[in-house]
């Protein structure tokens, strides 16, 4: 299992691949417990993502520039869901990123 912590969705296609389970975390800070007790079946998976999720390395979140999201805004998974998204693209597109 991943947990991911950050303060905005990022590019992770390569850790992606790499995990059993993926959980965005979104900066805890305090309340760690929170995280903690979903980790271990003390409460659910809740929440729908606040910004669309990029699938490249160039996509911006929130933006349409003619690519898929890899998770739409809004999108979500609860506990029981037992959804899988296959292998996806590590294909680095080279340092013209703006």
């Amino acid at each position: 299992m991943t947990v991911f912590l950050s303060g905005r969705p990022l590019y992770v296609n390569k850790e992606l691949n790499r995990s059993d389970a993926f959980v965005a975390a979104w900066l805890p800070g305090s309340e760690g417990g929170g995280v903690a007790d979903v980790l271990f079946g003390k409460q659910q998976f809740q929440g729908r993502l606040s910004f669309s999720w990029p699938g490249s390395e160039r996509q911006r979140v929130n933006r349409n520039d003619g690519q898929e999201a890899l998770f739409p805004y809004g999108f979500a998974l609860i506990t029981a869901d037992q959804d899988t998204i296959g292998e996806l693209s590590e294909a680095s597109i080279g340092a013209d990123c703006n």
